[in-house]
């Protein structure tokens, strides 16, 4: 029943993440909140059925990967990612754990690349240009997922 729950919050807010991403190049502070306090809600279910927090623990886990690897390539990228994606890719770990957070960061930047790729030879892209992450976050969380 959790399971039931838990994965349309999660596929609802990060697709809104996406969107927002898309249409405006950021990621509103309010939107993350709402989605980690939901995460956060759901997890504390699970710590219920559990009885304990071991479940708590795993996704903070995960959350401290997500954000840790983003904010290391904004540090190094000189901003060059947004501060939403980091937050956002932490609120994926929270979800999906540390072990699959990295996969999921690792296709959603092969995912970019090839797209900047392919629309810097139409020429639809220059060098400097920049593109949403958050929907690449989005599809190479779904491919991760589905890898296993």
């Amino acid at each position: 029943m959790r399971t039931m729950i838990r994965w349309p919050v999660f596929l609802w807010y990060l697709s809104w993440s996406a969107w927002e991403d898309l249409r405006y190049r950021r990621i509103p502070n309010r939107l993350l909140a709402q989605f980690l306090a939901a995460e956060a809600a759901l997890r504390l279910w699970d710590c219920l059925a559990a009885g304990g927090l071991r479940p708590l623990f795993w996704s903070c886990g995960g959350l401290l990967a997500g954000a840790g690897l983003l904010f290391f390539v904004r540090l190094l990228s000189g901003g060059g990612i947004g501060a939403g994606d980091v937050k956002l890719l932490g609120i994926v770990g929270f979800h999906v754990g540390g072990k699959l957070v990295v996969r999921a960061a690792a296709m959603s930047c092969v995912l970019a690349a090839g797209a900047c790729t392919v629309l810097l030879l139409l020429k639809k892209l220059e060098p400097e240009d920049g593109i949403p992450l958050a929907p690449f976050l989005l599809a190479g969380t779904l491919a991760a997922v589905m890898a296993g």
